[in-house]
């Protein structure tokens, strides 16, 4: 007797709820798609082109809609001028130097049994290997660099490659780079030649507002689910979440997805207003679980400052306050403090997270620009975490008795 059985239940097609789903037509981006489109136009005319840094917050359809793009273009391309347009795609999260960059550029060229290890080879030899395979595609090769960001200081190839053929590095083959980024302040890190190489033309994705992000959850929705399994104001619900929060596609996708589960596992018929509303608890909690659980000492003290301003109501607070009672909570459990500037960064990786929220605060000439945070996790989920591993016990019972 089999263990797993199919199930009827309300999802037709799930899989397009899922964020690696190419639509057939990209809802809520007619203008940014139009420009992008330009920018691509001269591969199509067998033109020299710029390359282009795409930004945006998570879940506006920077990767969807190059997905998207890269595909026509490579099918039309092909069909006009018998040409075989490549793309590469190199996901940056896990990569932070041009030398690990120029490997995964080869193994995403290579077959899996040709494939690198990228260490013990000099940083020259290592750079030729990446331009002998992209000589050997011919033609035209985009290569996208999602998560630029991630690769930090060491910014050679960032430099290097848009620049690939004038520098006679290719003598067969003409690249575009694309470089996607979650952080709008990415290029402020960049050296000046560096920022006027790798973004040469630069789109910004601004956030979906509730219309937009309806009519995306909706075409997934009437695909992904049986008919008639949506209650009235169930997508509408989904929308006006992710819009009221940060207009994050993705995060409408999730809270549909998971509602649909909960409706699910309990045999629902239907999936209503009630099950967006638990679907969005439990996410909420699982983010705060997953992220507060990777945190380190010292990041959890950063939190552990914010979150005792947030039971004191003092929030927003500014980033010096947190620091002195960072300060402060570290002297309370006998841990050694780090920078302010360490503190900062901490900070920007809880922002990250979506942990706690950052806003600029300018009072003129008084005292000028500052940054200022508070908590985005509930508060009681948060302190509930960071409970669990004993670490902060102190503090946590610190926080509780402030409430």
């Amino acid at each position: 007797m089999p263990v797993f059985e199919p199930s009827e239940g309300i999802f037709d097609r799930a899989y397009v709820l899922s964020e690696d789903y190419i639509p057939d037509v990209i809802r809520g981006r007619d203008e940014d798609i139009q420009r992008y489109k330009n920018l691509l136009q001269p591969i199509m005319d067998g033109r020299d082109t710029k390359s282009i840094l795409l930004y945006g917050k998570t879940g506006v359809g920077k990767t969807v809609t190059t997905r998207y793009l890269t595909q026509h273009l490579e099918r039309d391309i092909n069909e006009y001028h018998g040409i075989n347009l490549n793309t590469i795609w190199v996901l940056c999260e896990n990569i932070n130097t041009s030398y690990q960059l120029a490997g995964a550029i080869i193994n995403e060229i290579r077959e899996p049994e040709n494939h690198i290890t990228p260490t013990g080879y000099p940083s020259e030899q290592m750079f030729r290997m990446m331009y002998d395979e992209l000589d050997s595609l011919g033609e035209h090769v985009i290569i996208v660099l999602d998560e630029v960001d991630n690769i930090g200081t060491d910014d050679k190839l960032l430099y290097e490659l848009p620049r690939a053929g004038s520098n006679n590095r290719l003598q067969d083959t003409k690249i575009t780079v694309i470089g996607i980024s979650n952080d709008l302040r990415f290029t402020d890190n960049l050296r000046q030649k560096v920022k006027s190489s790798l973004a040469q033309r630069e789109l910004q994705f601004p956030p979906y507002d509730a219309n937009e992000l309806n009519e995306i959850l909706r075409d997934r929705a009437e695909i992904a689910f049986h008919d008639g399994v949506i209650e009235n104001g169930v997508i509408e619900l989904c929308s006006a979440i992710s819009a009221n929060d940060v207009g994050d596609a993705r995060q409408g996708l999730d809270i549909l997805t998971e509602a649909g589960e909960i409706a699910n596992r309990e045999d629902s018929e239907v999936v209503t207003e009630e099950h967006v509303y638990r679907a969005r608890d439990a996410l909420e909690q699982d983010l705060i679980n997953d992220s507060i659980g990777d945190l380190t000492t010292q990041g959890k003290l950063v939190l552990c400052s914010i979150l005792y301003f947030e039971r004191s109501n003092e929030t927003p607070v500014r980033s010096k306050d947190v620091y002195d009672k960072y300060i402060k909570l570290a002297e309370y459990i006998d841990t050694s403090p780090v920078t302010q500037r360490r503190v900062r960064d901490h900070l920007g990786d809880l922002k990250m997270q979506s942990l706690i929220l950052e806003s600029t605060k300018n009072t003129g000439r008084q005292e000028g620009r500052y940054k200022e945070y508070k908590s985005y996790a509930d508060v009681d989920s948060a302190i509930s975490e960071l409970d669990k591993d004993g670490t902060m016990e102190p503090i946590v019972e610190l926080l509780e008795a402030l409430n």
